[in-house]
């Protein structure tokens, strides 16, 4: 049996969950470009008619989803620093921040959650008074996008949990053979 608590192996495992997020993270961002880019060249094809209403609470939404899974990726990548130093050397301040980094990480991420749920009320429930007809093409296309981008942002929401127990050491690994 192999119990590595708070050295090697366990803290590597952490460094790849937070590997993972930043690459979750990062495919969450380019499916809100490619989101973006189907409501603005493929939508206007089933009779959308572009207004600032509509449009200005759009960009808003989705520059602040873009900002928040940057901030995300950033703080997950920032969090593999007191993980590495934690694993070395223990200390209060690498197990605090190693804690408090995938906190503030998670925290984006329910802000980025949020307004994607805003950019889907406005692409479900606005843009068909702006002159978008119902069509099953596009709404399939859309709402295959949609799962995507849900499932990869709660998929990363609950990967964060693991280095936030894991500098609590609240959660420990074994390798048995």
């Amino acid at each position: 049996m192999i119990n590595m608590g708070n050295n090697g192996l366990f803290n590597f495992k952490t460094v790849i969950v937070l590997i993972v997020i930043i690459i979750l993270s990062s495919l969450s961002f380019l499916v809100v470009l490619r989101i973006d880019w189907f409501v603005h060249e493929d939508l206007y094809s089933y009779g959308l008619q572009f207004d600032s209403l509509w449009a200005n609470d759009y960009w808003f939404n989705k520059d602040m989803l873009l900002t928040f899974l940057v901030g995300t990726t950033v703080l997950c990548a920032l969090s593999i620093l007191p993980h590495f130093d934690h694993s070395k050397q223990p200390t209060t301040f690498s197990k605090w921040t190693g804690n408090l980094i995938p906190i503030v990480a998670a925290i984006y991420m329910i802000f980025s959650i949020s307004f994607f749920l805003r950019i889907d009320d406005i692409i479900k429930n606005t843009l068909p008074q702006y002159g978008v007809s119902l069509s099953y093409t596009w709404t399939a296309e859309y709402w295959n996008l949609n799962t995507i981008i849900i499932t990869l942002m709660i998929t990363s929401l609950m990967l964060l949990i693991i280095p936030i127990l894991r500098t609590l050491e609240i959660l420990e690994f074994e390798i048995e053979d």
